[in-house]
């Protein structure tokens, strides 16, 4: 058994991979400032101390007795960034900064650090690990920068790491509004209310869609691979235009201004996690939406 910590694991995805790692007999803490984690998703076994990844001495303090480190907490979504860069680059950089550190003093072992395709853009078409940044917003960019730390890490002081670049994750307890809602989960919520769906600017923007469980998987994986120090996209390999998206449900919709700092296109590569961690995403957005619409 391990005792692993996830920072952020109160939320979407952090409560996900919290339940999957206790059902595998491991023991979970989590560090979440709760800012937008729901206290009722947490299992019953984790530990919940609630602060932020910005009080360094806190997360001196909770890193000690870990043998590995899930790193997911993290100012996220790209709109709120413009408005707020120094609280993104607080949590995203400094914040990061302040896991590693942690880390390096009380010995944990592996950090596996959740990143972001928006690193990629407006790169049009399949992208691929070892293409440039191209940085529409102040999301990106700071999370940009904690990949570049957790890499100096390990080069440095020998701390393992993966990094796991996330694609458009979705799934049961996805926000669904507000500004951190992502497409699919306002979608499902105005579906289930029979509201028209919102679809900014044309709709021809295209998304990489990936099932949170996915998601969970390849962070166990990542935790556990003899491969280190890697960048891994972790998508579904396949993309979709938003109004193909919106044809999934049997509503109306309307157009409205599209929103500045959007990608025109995700499309992971991951034949690289597929070669290395041996993963493979297995739930399609077909299968997705259904169980979702179903629930």
């Amino acid at each position: 058994m391990m005792h692993y910590l996830v920072t952020g694991g109160a939320g979407f995805i952090g409560t996900h991979l919290c339940n999957y790692l206790i059902s595998l007999g491991h023991q979970v803490s989590i560090l979440d400032d709760m800012s937008f984690g729901d206290q009722s998703k947490i299992h019953p076994k984790a530990k919940l101390i609630i602060g932020k990844i910005e009080d360094s001495n806190l997360c001196l303090e909770v890193t000690k007795n870990i043998d590995g480190v899930f790193h997911m907490a993290a100012f996220s979504r790209s709109g709120p960034s413009f408005d707020m860069p120094e609280q993104c680059h607080e949590s995203n950089a400094l914040g990061t900064l302040n896991i590693l550190q942690a880390c390096k003093k009380n010995g944990v072992k592996r950090i596996v650090y959740s990143g972001s395709s928006t690193f990629y853009g407006n790169k049009i078409g399949v992208q691929k690990e070892g293409d440039p940044g191209d940085f529409l917003n102040f999301y990106g960019l700071t999370k940009h920068v904690g990949e570049l730390y957790v890499q100096q890490f390990y080069r440095n002081f020998g701390l393992e790491c993966n990094i796991l670049r996330y694609f458009n994750v979705y799934g049961p307890g996805q926000p669904a509004t507000g500004a951190y809602a992502l497409v699919l989960g306002i979608f499902i919520d105005r579906f289930k209310k029979g509201e028209r769906l919102e679809i900014h600017g044309s709709g021809e923007q295209r998304r990489d869609f990936i099932h949170v469980l996915d998601i969970v998987k390849a962070n166990v994986v990542a935790m556990n691979s003899e491969t280190v120090g890697e960048i891994f996209n972790i998508g579904s390999g396949v993309n979709y235009s938003i109004k193909e998206l919106a044809n999934f449900f049997p509503i109306e919709n309307f157009h409205t201004e599209r929103r500045s700092g959007d990608a025109e296109e995700t499309l992971a590569d991951i034949s690289k996690a597929q070669k290395y961690l041996d993963w493979n995403p297995e739930i399609s957005l077909e299968q997705g939406i259904s169980q979702l619409i179903e629930e």
